[in-house]
């Protein structure tokens, strides 16, 4: 339930804000740290709940290809690092662009990416486990 409501928080907080218009310069807009701080603390919070759970007896039935059926921190962070620090950078590259499609592309790429990890998180808290 404690998760539910920081989700809906999250999730309020961000339909309450308008997308920042592009950079006059080449800066990167404050806001995009922000996000890139829910959406970092979101891959921990996944990583996590889903180590805990393999070390309980369930094995990783959200992706079990990319990490693995029973991934350890290290294999779990180590294949994170490599595709949310992709994201992360291309979101940085779009959401400096002087066109507003890219812009919006940049920051969903960011949201997608929170939303996904978040929401297996919520799912590695359930009271279902897949033992196999």
């Amino acid at each position: 339930m404690r998760t539910f409501i920081i989700l809906a928080l999250l999730t309020s907080l961000a339909a309450a804000q308008e997308l920042p218009e592009a950079p006059s310069q080449r800066a990167t807009p404050k806001s995009f740290w922000v996000a890139a701080g829910v959406y970092t603390a979101s891959i921990i919070y996944d990583a996590e709940t889903t180590v805990r759970g393999v070390e309980s007896g369930c094995v990783e039935n959200w992706n079990p290809t990319l990490y693995g059926e029973r991934p350890g921190r290290p294999r779990f962070y180590l294949v994170s690092a490599g595709l949310d620090g992709a994201t992360m950078f291309a979101s940085r590259r779009l959401v400096r662009s002087n066109n507003r499609f890219l812009r919006y592309t940049g920051w969903g790429l960011m949201s997608w990416g929170t939303e996904q990890h978040l929401h297996g998180a919520i799912h590695n808290t359930g009271f279902h486990c897949s033992a196999r």
